[in-house]
């Protein structure tokens, strides 16, 4: 039996020898609040994968398809993940009620506007030598136009 994190893509052969590690893994990370993470791994499974357990390098759930399945708890939303669907209070949710349920309990991370000035300044740090060399071409090419000692006028 293979079992594989979704997160940090370790992969392991179960068998009658022992456990192969066959991907190491757990470089890494959930980017966002752990139990968002779970909630999205766990909303993406293929209906024919299992939670076997949690990875030992991340501690996200592993997956099979050729094991059975164990039911997953999510206190903190009041959810229960079990043979490919959440749970509430013992009634099977469809994906959007329980995408609204993790929604109420932790909502999404709001990106920071700090970079997008980041790199608005970056852009008109890099535009203005641009700018400044045009203006001076256009300077010069006018200072000699008028003067009359103009190279291509003979």
């Amino acid at each position: 039996m293979v079992v594989r994190c979704g997160c940090c893509h370790r992969e392991e052969r179960h068998g009658p020898q022992g456990v192969t590690v066959l991907q190491p893994g757990g470089l890494r990370r959930p980017s966002e609040p752990r139990v968002r993470a779970v909630f999205e791994l766990l909303a993406a499974l293929d209906p024919k994968e299992r939670v076997v357990d949690d990875c030992p390098a991340c501690g996200m759930p592993r997956t099979s398809p050729d094991a059975p399945g164990v039911p997953v708890e999510l206190p903190e939303l009041g959810l229960k993940f079990r043979d490919g669907a959440f749970e509430q209070h013992g009634q099977r949710l469809l994906p959007h009620e329980a995408r609204r349920v993790r929604d109420a309990a932790v909502p999404a991370p709001v990106e920071s506007r700090g970079l997008v000035a980041v790199q608005t300044v970056m852009v008109l740090a890099m535009a203005g030598p641009v700018v400044l060399w045009l203006f001076l071409a256009g300077f010069w090419f006018n200072y000699v136009y008028n003067l009359g000692a103009a190279p291509w006028r003979g």
